[in-house]
């Protein structure tokens, strides 16, 4: 019997066999719903934001004319309709202690999951983009979770891109990233399961 007619009788008897039919068509379907998944091909996360501009705080020296208008335009980023992002809250300190109370109730809402990020825009922020000198900003997350860390991380790209795509800046832009941890560190429980399999042969 030639490979054909095998191919043949086998092909048939399949038709014939409804249950393998359906096995045949459904198996690849649900591995490839899991598969995408599992690696970041579900639906998107949204974050909730806070931002905090020290921006109308007066500055002096290389940066006398103490602009102000271009934390009113990135925290419009945020106002605007960002695919993985939403705007909580925004406060805007003028002295340092208003700015150490707000970023500790900023780390508060952190810590109890009310935000997942919160920004904080320098006194000389709309200087630096005037004078087009580097502009820094910084923004705080919570790094206990490393999956959660890496997901902010690349939704943080679009209302930056946003902004500077919006001001025309596309060079001498500098983001800052503090890890706070308020958890168990997300690196502990991978070290304390190499450890657990490193004793138990002991």
């Amino acid at each position: 019997m030639n490979i054909k007619g095998l191919v043949l009788k086998e092909f048939g008897r399949i038709k014939s066999d409804k249950r393998t039919l359906i096995l045949i068509f459904a198996i690849p379907l649900i591995l490839i719903i899991i598969f995408g998944l599992t690696s970041g091909g579900g639906p998107r996360q949204f974050f909730s934001a806070a931002v905090i501009t020290r921006d109308d705080i007066p500055t002096y020296g290389t940066f006398p004319s103490n602009s102000s208008q271009y934390d009113d335009d990135f925290i419009s980023v945020f106002q605007g309709n960002l695919s993985q992002f939403g705007l909580n809250s925004w406060y805007n300190t003028t002295t340092i202690k208003q700015y150490n109370d707000v970023h500790n109730k900023c780390l508060s809402l952190l810590k109890n999951e009310i935000i997942d990020v919160f920004i904080v825009l320098p006194e000389n922020f709309s200087e630096t983009i005037e004078n087009n000198n580097d502009t820094h900003i910084m923004y705080f997350i919570d790094g206990s979770d490393a999956q959660s860390v890496n997901a902010i991380e690349l939704a943080m790209l679009e209302p930056i891109s946003t902004f500077r795509i919006s001001i025309g800046k596309t060079a001498n832009f500098t983001i800052l990233t503090p890890y706070l941890e308020f958890e168990v560190p997300f690196w502990y429980s991978q070290v304390l399961n190499y450890a657990i399999s490193l004793t138990i042969p002991l």
